[in-house]
């Protein structure tokens, strides 16, 4: 795994003792959230959480909305719910249309096809729904870039109700009312799900009545801002805690049956059951244009019906886990045939025919391996389409924004884009944007494990653990406490599941603890028993019948001697080296042993995953991490290892003299 910057955070000492005396919890939590910023009163927030839900008329043109919709409902006017495809559109398409049902309004919804039509209003959707002689259109997760296509839906005689979440651009769209968070005008919380804005405007149609609203839609605007990566503070924190406990009840057919497809029966839902499970099967069947499975999963009532849809939702991601898979491994294959691309600041790769609903999963899944931002572009017959992720605090959309006129299409947030482009416009855009990020961005944002506490093995106790559940839920915002427990040594390595995963048992001043590794099996794990190791850990305790047993999952691990701001240095220059942006100031260049030193490891263990695993291994040989690349360079040059699933040693590679290396060669002119 590509190695991230560990970010220690400290407790207040003074607060600490406050929140203790305060709250009567033990110092232990206390200091975590010390160490989150919060003080004597703000700790409230998590240990004393208010219902407080703003008032939903404070949101600007609400008024005019609510006015709007209760005229179209008393004179039966065709109103049209204008949703999106991901799991918030969807959650906030199916609110709206199943409360408008209750109000025994003339309703329907229209998402547009997420390859034909992409993201968003557009023009023929609007054409289609003029011929269908709608008099109303809803936005719900979408609308707020849309000027031209408010300025037609006018002209066409469409009034227009725009609810959104997402950033705006440098006008708002003429509509009837524009209802984002995000305007000048508000002054309330703001980074919340379109879905919530959805159901503000529900709460809005029931007068203020938000416990009716919430006991009817609570559980999918809960989904729904889980699936949408909202930070669970402020209003979202009382979302998703009810919104949980209103899922761990009897809902209706389709979320039960959703519920009982994904999860194991009787388990306690979690925001990562949504985060991991139930978001991405409804995510799936949009995916693959298949999205009136989801959204009529979630609309039905009846028990038979709502099975059948689950099952045919089940197998759409089991096609989407497959076509995730092919254009994932071959995003890899690309990478590791074209290794200067890793040393872009940020990676763009593009394809041949790749399911556009995948391009987003698949550049997640890069970013990360990485630790840097990454766009994935699928080519087609016409056009290509393009989904980015980013990495840290790295303005993606911004950067977008700035190469703008490369685009038919654009639009996202800070940590993800979607757009689509012409063929022959591809490489002018990887031109400018990458142009635009070496002239603004000197240094970039990298992968960061922000860590809550370094804790004594002590402290890890079954009462400090478990009261660690007072800060549930989890989620963005307010995510599950790390911890990073310092020069562990390995005692015993064990086997689970075949080796697929494995339980390390480590000693530290003659205490003894396990900690499960899920993200490397006994192949790929290269440290030894007698090696000391630092570990970044997740914690919970576990009940079998009336047995309490700490659970202590591995989130991340380097050896103890490892120097991070070395690494993180030194790879800097690397890869400005390698994008000719430095001249090297001083003979770098590998010795022969140092060399043979960096092969002899690789023959050794085989099965390393990427090159940072090699370097974590070669630690105690002292090679800076920018010799060590550069190593790597010499020996890709002539062939003498694979990028494969695993980079191993080329068995079949032909001897070679290291005097005939052209890199060797200009190492030593410098």
């Amino acid at each position: 795994m590509v190695i991230k910057k560990w970010e220690v955070l400290e407790a207040d000492e003074g607060r600490q003792k406050e929140i203790t005396k305060e709250y009567n919890v033990s110092p232990f939590l206390a200091g975590v959230l010390t160490a989150r910023g919060y003080n004597k009163i703000s700790a409230a927030q998590i240990l004393k959480p208010s219902d407080y839900f703003a008032d939903p008329f404070l949101l600007p043109d609400m008024k005019k909305a609510v006015e709007r919709i209760e005229k179209a409902i008393l004179l039966n006017e065709k109103i049209v719910i204008y949703g999106d495809y991901d799991v918030d559109g969807m959650t906030a398409t199916v609110i709206m249309v199943k409360y408008l049902k209750t109000r025994n309004a003339n309703v329907s919804y229209y998402i547009p096809d997420r390859e034909e039509e992409g993201y968003g209003l557009n023009t023929e959707a609007l054409q289609k729904l003029k011929e269908a002689e709608t008099d109303l259109i809803i936005t719900v997760d979408n609308g707020i870039v849309a000027v031209e296509e408010a300025k037609l839906a006018k002209e066409l005689g469409i009034d227009l109700i725009i609810t959104d979440h997402h950033t705006l651009r440098d006008s708002i769209p003429d509509a009837l009312a524009v209802i984002d968070p995000l305007r000048e005008e508000y002054n309330g919380f703001a980074k919340i799900a379109g879905v919530c804005v959805a159901f503000k405007l529900i709460v809005a149609l029931e007068r203020g009545d938000f416990s009716k609203a919430f006991n009817a839609y609570g559980a999918l605007v809960c989904i729904g801002t889980i699936a949408d990566i909202m930070p669970i503070i402020s209003e979202n924190r009382y979302i998703v805690e009810k919104g949980v406990e209103l899922l761990q009840k009897e809902q209706t057919p389709g979320i039960e049956a959703l519920k009982q497809s994904v999860l194991v029966k009787g388990n306690k839902i979690t925001t990562k059951d949504i985060s991991f499970t139930i978001a991405p099967r409804l995510n799936a069947a949009a995916r693959l244009n298949s999205i009136n499975i989801a959204i009529d999963l979630l609309m039905s009532e009846d028990k038979q019906e709502s099975e059948r849809l689950a099952e045919e939702l089940k197998q759409k991601n089991q096609e989407r886990k497959q076509l995730e898979k092919e254009a994932f491994n071959s995003a890899l294959d690309f990478l590791a045939n074209n290794i200067e691309e890793q040393n872009r600041k940020v990676i763009i790769i593009d394809g041949d025919n790749w399911h556009p609903g995948v391009l987003g999963i698949v550049a997640a899944k890069i970013a990360d391996k990485f630790s840097k931002p990454c766009i994935v572009i699928g080519k087609y017959d016409k056009i290509a389409k393009g989904s980015g992720r980013s990495v840290g605090e790295f303005p993606l959309v911004d950067a977008l924004n700035n190469v703008g006129e490369c685009f038919i299409k654009y639009g996202g947030h800070k940590s993800a884009v979607g757009f689509s482009i012409c063929l022959d416009k591809i490489e002018e855009f990887k031109k400018k944007l990458e142009d635009y990020i070496e002239n603004n961005f000197l240094t970039m944002p990298s992968g960061k494990l922000i860590i809550d506490k370094e804790a004594d093995l002590n402290e890890l106790s079954i009462k400090n653990i478990s009261e660690l559940e007072r800060l549930q839920p989890f989620g963005t915002g307010n995510e599950e406490p790390l911890f990073l427990i310092r020069n562990v040594k390995i005692k015993q390595i064990i086997p689970l599941c075949g080796g697929k995963y494995i339980k390390l048992r480590v000693l530290k001043q003659e205490k003894t603890i396990d900690l499960l590794c899920f993200f490397m099996g006994v192949t790929e794990f290269f440290y030894k028993p007698g090696e000391n190791i630092d570990a970044v850990v997740s914690c919970k305790v576990d009940y079998y019948g009336v047995i309490e047993q700490t659970t202590i999952k591995i989130v991340d691990l380097r050896p103890t001697q490892f120097n991070q701001n070395d690494y993180f240095e030194e790879k800097m220059t690397y890869e400005d080296f390698k994008r000719g942006k430095i001249t090297l100031k001083a003979n770098l260049c590998p010795t022969r042993e140092e060399i043979a030193i960096v092969y002899r490891c690789i023959k050794k263990y085989r099965n390393f995953q990427d090159v940072d695993s090699i370097f974590l291994k070669l630690q105690h040989f002292n090679i800076k991490y920018f010799k060590f690349r550069l190593i790597l360079d010499v020996l890709n040059e002539f062939n003498l290892i694979l990028h494969k699933k695993y980079i191993t040693i080329n068995e079949y590679a032909e001897k070679c003299d290291l005097k005939n290396s052209k890199i060797l060669s200009l190492l030593e002119t410098y």
